[in-house]
């Protein structure tokens, strides 16, 4: 017990980098290995780039998950993630070589770290910073729609009917605390007049990304790669729709890429084209219900008993715009 407790206090005080070489060096034994990075920093992670040098070199991204809260390693993550990684490569092994996901190599679940194969590539969020998205930006949008398509419909898919309790919950919960914005308060009341509307609709249920934005997809060549999703919840598909359907509300709305305001509807259409292709079918009233609900609980988590500053004030105008655009589609589409 006393060595147990020795050596979890040791792992716990070792460098990043170090339990990253450690992680590599124990499931690749005698072999050098060479440890840049990290190369990407997140709160719940660290990403370093590892050079494996057997007989044939293995360029791999070694991934430390943390505890976002205590900023500790967190075993149970990366055993969830790798067997993630693991369920979406076995089901996207004999499917279209385009849709792809980064090869898992090895887990090592003590030190919290599991390892996958190197993508060269950027995510799309950084290829929309280039000049050739006016040129090709639809063409991406068109194959990340169809990758996601692709991977709700290889996932454990059926149908069944709608059911709102947990959703509901959560915007009676943000109700009781909303913003001081009226944009807030009356989109409560339509998400909660609508629901009503939605009841004994039935929509196609699968695995969900669960983190699904523009940061999650890497572009290589013509090969499209999804990171960083998680399977711990099977819900309607509209769960993942939304959430990009939002970011990319936002994203596009932000000063950073006001260029590419034009070509918003243009990049939106080219999605839906490629999700359709290969995807389950969507509940388009759901979706937009969804979004809403959504957006009203970023709203809240981003801004509530925030201090009042520029910066929040363009936040707060940015979400009243998505909320008022949403509850208008919410009203067409129900009414």
């Amino acid at each position: 017990m006393k060595n147990d407790i020795q050596n979890g206090m040791v792992q716990a005080f070792e460098s990043p980098v170090e339990r990253a070489r450690k992680a590599i060096s124990n499931h690749y034994a005698g072999v050098n290995i060479e440890i840049d990075g990290p190369v990407s920093v997140r709160d719940n992670s660290q990403i370093f780039h590892a050079t494996i040098n057997a007989v044939t070199p293995l360029q791999a991204a070694v991934k430390l998950c943390l505890d976002p809260q205590l900023n500790i390693p967190d075993e149970s993550a990366a055993e969830e993630q790798f067997a993630a990684l693991e369920r979406v490569s076995n089901a996207l092994e004999n499917g279209n070589g385009r849709f792809r996901v980064p090869e898992p190599l090895c887990l090592s679940a003590e030190l919290a770290i599991f390892a996958m194969s190197w993508v060269e590539g950027k995510s799309l969020t950084s290829w929309l910073r280039h000049p050739s998205v006016f040129i090709k930006g639809a063409d991406w949008f068109h194959e990340i729609g169809a990758w996601l398509g692709n991977f709700h419909k290889v996932g454990p898919l059926r149908r069944r009917e709608i059911c709102l309790d947990e959703r509901l919950t959560v915007i009676d919960n943000l109700s009781i605390s909303p913003i001081s914005d009226r944009a807030f308060t009356e989109a409560i009341l339509i998400l909660q007049r609508t629901a009503p509307a939605l009841k004994g609709i039935e929509v196609e249920v699968s695995w969900l990304h669960g983190d699904c934005k523009t940061d999650n997809f890497l572009l290589s060549g013509n090969t499209i790669y999804g990171i960083d999703f998680s399977l711990v919840y099977e819900n309607p598909v509209e769960y993942d729709l939304a959430q990009f359907m939002n970011n990319m509300d936002l994203l596009f709305a932000s000063p950073k890429y006001l260029y590419l305001r034009g070509m918003k509807s243009k990049l939106e259409e080219a999605f839906w084209r490629g999700y359709r292709s290969s995807g389950p079918s969507v509940s388009d009233v759901y979706l937009n219900w969804l979004r809403l609900g959504f957006s009203l609980s970023f709203w809240h988590s981003m801004l509530k008993g925030r201090q009042r500053n520029i910066r929040t004030w363009i936040l707060n105008r940015l979400f009243a715009k998505q909320a008022g655009s949403l509850c208008g589609k919410i009203g067409f589409g129900i009414n």
